[in-house]
C-alpha cells in the first residue's frame, strides 16, 4: 500500500515512477504519473503540438483537470479510462488509490488512433480562429504523434490498470465490484418507492408536476442556476407539506433522486457516476430518523448530485464531440442520423445536438453536409464518374439535393466545380 503524505511522500513517488518508467520499457508507449494533491496545478506539455497550440491560441490546456475527472471516471467504472482531450488526442489512465481516496494516476498517450489525415485538424484549426498561415508548424508537429491501433490501446489501457492496482490499497476493490451492483441498485431504487407508497399514504404531500417538468430540462439544457432554483423550491414544499414523518418524506425524496437521475441522463451524464449516487442514496437513506438529519443529508446529497452533473463539462464536452466528429468521417457515405450519432457518443440527441452547436460553432447537419461535400470535391477532379454516382457515395440520397447543397456551401454547382478544375488542371500542363 503506498501512502502519499508525510516522510514517506518521496519514497511512494519514486516507486510510481519506476513503475511507469518500466511500464514504458515493456510497451515501447510513453508513460507518465500525476500527483493530485500538488499545488502546481500546471503539466508540462510533452508534445511540440500542445506547445504550438497554447503559443498560437493563448489557452492554458487544464490537463490536470481533465486528468483528475477522468480518474474518478476510472473509479466509478473500475477499469483505466481511454478518452480524447480537447485537442482530439486520445489518452488512457489508472488511477492510483490510497485510503479509499484518489490520490494519483499512470497515464499514457497522447496518441491517434486514426491516420493522421483523419485527424480533425482543419476542425480544431477552424474551432480555435487559428489563422491557416499560421497553422503550418502544427501540422508539421502532428507527425510526432505516435499513430496506435485501437486494439492496442485498449490492451495498453488493460496493462497500465494493472499496474496502477497495484500500487493502489484495497480499497479501490470496492469501486471495481460497485460497476457489478449497478443494475440493481437501480432496480431496488424503483422497488423502494413501490414499496412505500403501498404502505404510505402520501396524498398531504405535493409538489407541482409542472416544476418537476421544469426541473428537468433545466437539468438537459445545462442551467446550473434555473436547476437549484427549482430543486430549492420542491424541497420547501416538499418539508413545509410533510410533517414529522420521516417515512413519507424518503417516499418523495427518492421519488426526486429518480427525476435527477433521468434529467441528467438526458443531459448527458454517464449512466455509471448516476447508479452510482443511486446506489449511495439506497445506503444512507434508510438510516436516518429524524426531520432534522434527514434535511442535512438531502442538502449535502443534491449538491453531490448536482456537481456530477454541471462540473467539468467542458471536459465532457470535448470527448463527446471528437466521437461524434470521427464517427461523422468514418461513415458520411452513409445514411447517417442524429440518434445513431448520439448512441455512438452515448448520450441522447437532443444533448449532442445542443453541444454540437456550442462546441463548433455549426449544427450536427451543417457539419455533416460540409464533411461530405469536401469528400464530393476530390471525386469530382475526375471525369469518369458520373455526378449522380457521387452524390450517392458522398451520402446523399440523389442528385438533386446533392447540387442543391453543394451550391449552397461552395456558392457553385458541382458541374461548374468540376469544369473550373479540369481547365485549371489543363492550364497547368
Amino acid at each position: 500500500m503506498i501512502g502519499l503524505g508525510g516522510q514517506d511522500r518521496a519514497m511512494d513517488e519514486a516507486k510510481i515512477k519506476m513503475s511507469a518508467a518500466r511500464y514504458s520499457e515493456a510497451t515501447g508507449v510513453t508513460s507518465q504519473y500525476i500527483v493530485f494533491d500538488d499545488d502546481d496545478a500546471c503539466i508540462p506539455c510533452n508534445t511540440k503540438f500542445c506547445e504550438e497550440f497554447k503559443r498560437l491560441t493563448g489557452k492554458k490546456l487544464l490537463c490536470k483537470n481533465i486528468k483528475k475527472y477522468y480518474s474518478e471516471q476510472a473509479i466509478r467504472l473500475g477499469e483505466c479510462y481511454v478518452y480524447y482531450c480537447p485537442i482530439g488526442f486520445c489518452h488512457w489512465i489508472a488511477p492510483i488509490i490510497d485510503q479509499g481516496k484518489l490520490k494519483a494516476a499512470l497515464y499514457g498517450g497522447p496518441v491517434l488512433i486514426t491516420d493522421k489525415q483523419e485527424y480533425l485538424f482543419e476542425e480544431l484549426v477552424n474551432k480555435n480562429n487559428i489563422p491557416l498561415e499560421q497553422a503550418h508548424n502544427l501540422y508539421v508537429y502532428l507527425e510526432d504523434i505516435e499513430q496506435i491501433k485501437p486494439h492496442r490501446v485498449t490492451a495498453l489501457a488493460d496493462m497500465l490498470f494493472l499496474v496502477a492496482k497495484n500500487l493502489s490499497d484495497s480499497h479501490y476493490t470496492g469501486a471495481i465490484e460497485s460497476r457489478e451492483l449497478v443494475s440493481e441498485q437501480q432496480e431496488e431504487l424503483f422497488e423502494s418507492i413501490n414499496r412505500i407508497k403501498e404502505n404510505l399514504s402520501i396524498s398531504n404531500i405535493k409538489y407541482s408536476t409542472q416544476k418537476e417538468q421544469l426541473l428537468l430540462k433545466s437539468i438537459e439544457d445545462l442551467n446550473l442556476e434555473e436547476t437549484k432554483k427549482l430543486i430549492n423550491e420542491i424541497l420547501v414544499e416538499l418539508f413545509a407539506t410533510g410533517g414529522e414523518d420521516t417515512d413519507i418524506l424518503i417516499a418523495r425524496i427518492l421519488e426526486l433522486v429518480v427525476i435527477l437521475s433521468r434529467g441528467a441522463l438526458a443531459g448527458g451524464a454517464d449512466y455509471i457516476e448516476i447508479f452510482w449516487l443511486n446506489g449511495m442514496c439506497m445506503k444512507e437513506i434508510f438510516q436516518i430518523d429524524n426531520i432534522e438529519d434527514l434535511y442535512l443529508w438531502l442538502t449535502q446529497f443534491l449538491e453531490k448530485f448536482v456537481d456530477l452533473i454541471f462540473k467539468n463539462k467542458e471536459i465532457k464536452y470535448a470527448d463527446i464531440i471528437h466521437k461524434a466528429c470521427l464517427y461523422i468521417k468514418a461513415n458520411y457515405m452513409n445514411k447517417i442520423t442524429l440518434e445513431d450519432t448520439a448512441s455512438i457518443a452515448k448520450v441522447t440527441p437532443n444533448y449532442l445536438s445542443k453541444i454540437f452547436k456550442e462546441s463548433m460553432g455549426k449544427s450536427f447537419t451543417h457539419y455533416l453536409n460540409l464533411v461530405r461535400i469536401e469528400n464530393s470535391k476530390k471525386m469530382l477532379m475526375g471525369e469518369d464518374i458520373t455526378l449522380e454516382e457521387i452524390a450517392l457515395k458522398s451520402g446523399f440520397t440523389d442528385q438533386s439535393y446533392f447540387t442543391k447543397v453543394f451550391k449552397k456551401l461552395t456558392n457553385v454547382s458541382p458541374k461548374k466545380y468540376r469544369q473550373a478544375h479540369i481547365r485549371h488542371h489543363n492550364d497547368l500542363n
